[in-house]
């Protein structure tokens, strides 16, 4: 992970921000996981098209000491979408992992 400079002397969070965009910086995390093994095939209506989705997203506050690269994690949030259950079980699962 590319780190900023002493050059910039950032002191509120929107000079951190406009520092990280200046250098290219992404300021945020990206993934993708490729579920094994699922293929249909619509001509014969057979195959497995899925398995289990969910859609989310986690949102985090955390304040940086500059000085001593200290953080503290102020506030985590997680927003799952998952419409109908097909396994309440697996969804408190889920949830108690993540906790």
């Amino acid at each position: 992970m590319k780190t900023i400079e002493p050059v910039w002397l950032c002191f509120c969070y929107f000079q951190l921000v406009r520092a990280c965009y200046a250098e290219r910086i992404d300021l945020s995390a990206h993934g993708f996981y490729i579920t094994p093994d699922i293929g249909f095939d619509w001509v014969t209506a057979k195959g497995k098209p899925f398995r289990y989705f969910t859609y989310g997203a986690a949102f985090a506050e955390v304040e940086i000491d500059t000085l001593t690269g200290d953080f503290h994690t102020r506030m985590a949030n997680v927003f799952l979408d998952l419409g109908y259950s097909l396994n309440p079980a697996i969804d408190v699962g889920q949830v108690l992992f993540f906790l």
